[in-house]
């Protein structure tokens, strides 16, 4: 049974890490590798070795790569479900990017039991990752169908999603709304500050604070190819109780920066910016400048009003907030 559950997800623990596969020199031999169920597939990998430093274990995962691992806990899932894995937001700061790789959990065709195969890939500086880590969380759902304009129109006059320029300090009197939206998401801008981790590695344990550094892109700014920032949504974004909201990577024109589907899910109760993990891939061009589109929000309703609404470490963020991964080794709680 999954212990750590969120306002619209599970979350997930990791198990073991393994190195990527070598492939099959033969087509065929690859097409069955790849199409195998994961827990054949697994056993053709190897463990990647933990390292140690000061009595700590700890795998040393490399930037610009990525590996293979398994879940600690076993899911069930029924043939007319399907399952989501994303980075937990804390971790997807830090430039990691968490997907599920069995082609199992995308379809309906069958029943599925038994850990989850996730893929990780490291955008940024080196990350050390432990066993029983919580880095991911599961969204489990029948079908996704977002809001249409005239719906998302509809929730924002009532108030059941709120967009606006700066948090009101009483929602029910809040002005200056800011609307944009397309068919059927909401476009966010980005702010004129973000952050770049300028330290040697990453330790999600330790406080990371002081080795980001602020950069005010007022008069645009080169950030440059396949660098990984943070940067922040101008918009406060407030979710009901009866909706779940999903960030989706946006292209955006003239340079086509592109915003990560990391941390895509927020949680019903959320009220904040939205902090957007950034790369440009080359051979583009690289200068980035505030107000430009560089993410859409689409707007889900649940099955059912969330009951216990998210309130954690991110509530009320504004600008661009970097990870705090180090409070959930020194205090209990499901936060994100």
């Amino acid at each position: 049974m999954l212990k750590e559950t969120g306002p619209s997800s599970q979350d997930l623990h990791i198990s073991q890490v393994y190195l990527p596969p070598k492939p099959p020199q033969d087509h065929e031999s690859f097409e069955a590798m790849v199409n195998a169920p994961a827990v054949d597939f697994v056993k053709r990998l190897d463990k990647m070795p933990l390292k140690s430093r000061n009595s700590d274990s700890f795998w040393y995962l490399e930037p610009k790569s990525y590996y293979l691992a398994t879940t600690v806990e076993t899911v069930t899932l029924p043939e007319q479900f399907n399952i989501d894995v994303d980075s937990r937001s804390s971790w997807a700061r830090m430039g990691l990017r968490v997907a599920h790789a069995d082609s199992d959990l995308n379809s309906y065709r069958k029943n599925f039991t038994g850990k989850i195969l996730l893929m990780l890939t490291v955008q940024d500086k080196p990350i050390l990752l432990r066993p029983k880590d919580r880095i991911c969380q599961a969204a489990v759902y029948d079908y996704l169908k977002p809001l249409r304009n005239n719906e998302l129109l509809d929730v924002l006059t009532t108030g059941d999603i709120g967009c606006y320029k700066i948090m009101p300090e009483n929602l029910s009197v809040a002005k200056a709304p800011l609307w944009n939206i397309e068919a059927s998401s909401l476009l966010l801008t980005l702010n004129e500050d973000i952050k770049k981790f300028v330290g040697h590695e990453i330790d999600p344990k330790a406080n990371n604070s002081q080795s980001y550094r602020k950069i005010n892109i007022s008069q645009g700014c080169d950030v440059g190819n396949n660098n990984f920032y943070l940067g922040s949504s101008n918009e406060t974004i407030c979710i009901g109780n009866k909706y779940v909201g999903m960030l989706r990577e946006i292209f955006a024109e003239p340079q086509r920066a592109r915003v990560h589907a990391n941390a895509g899910f927020i949680d019903p109760g959320f009220e904040g910016t939205i902090t957007l993990e950034q790369y440009i891939p080359g051979p583009l061009l690289s200068i980035i400048f505030p107000n430009m589109q560089m993410g859409e929000l689409e707007i889900h309703e649940l099955l059912s009003p969330c009951k216990k609404p998210y309130k954690s470490k991110y509530s009320g963020q504004q600008g661009t907030t970097i990870g705090k991964s180090h409070l959930d080794y020194t205090q209990k709680g499901k936060s994100k």
